[in-house]
């Protein structure tokens, strides 16, 4: 425990928590979860006609798409890279369209601030990039730990 001083955990606390799934049960990053609220309020835009709510952070990381049919059952996977990322959202370029309003699955690989995380989200929209004849896609992301994940991978988590 420390007061006003840096929190290095303990090497079973990394195992446990830190590089895991789990990490949103770890007491040190459920106190900083109030950082990350106090960094989206940083971060908002004030221009309301923007689809925009959050400010998106320049990230360039490697992630496998893939995505679901009707029935859930994932039909095609894509190799991406992200573009940038906010606690909301993720844009990133592929090499094929991604189709509109399909649920995707994500999984990032090591180079992820939280090794090989995967998450959840819905495509909102998908344009070509003429200049490079790839496609670029915004996705929402719908479930809350990702968003956390993605918050400590942009600096809005509490290791700030």
């Amino acid at each position: 425990m420390s007061k006003g001083g840096v929190y290095l955990p303990m090497p079973e606390h990394i195992t446990l928590f830190c590089r895991s799934e789990s990490f949103v049960q770890c007491h040190q990053y459920a106190i900083g979860c109030v950082a990350i609220q106090a960094a989206v309020e940083r971060c908002e835009r004030v221009n309301s006609d923007n689809r925009r709510k959050l400010e998106r952070i320049k990230a360039e990381v490697p992630v496998n798409i893939a995505v679901s049919d009707a029935t859930g059952k994932s039909q095609l996977v894509f190799g991406a890279i992200t573009l940038d990322m906010s606690l909301e959202g993720i844009r990133i370029q592929t090499q094929e369209a991604l189709p509109l309003e399909s649920k995707v699955c994500f999984a990032f690989d090591d180079e992820f601030s939280v090794p090989n995380w995967k998450g959840c989200g819905e495509v909102r929209w998908t344009e070509k990039d003429e200049d490079n004849n790839l496609f670029e896609s915004g996705m929402v992301v719908t479930d809350r730990n990702s968003c956390h994940a993605i918050g400590q991978h942009i600096g809005f988590g509490c290791f700030l």
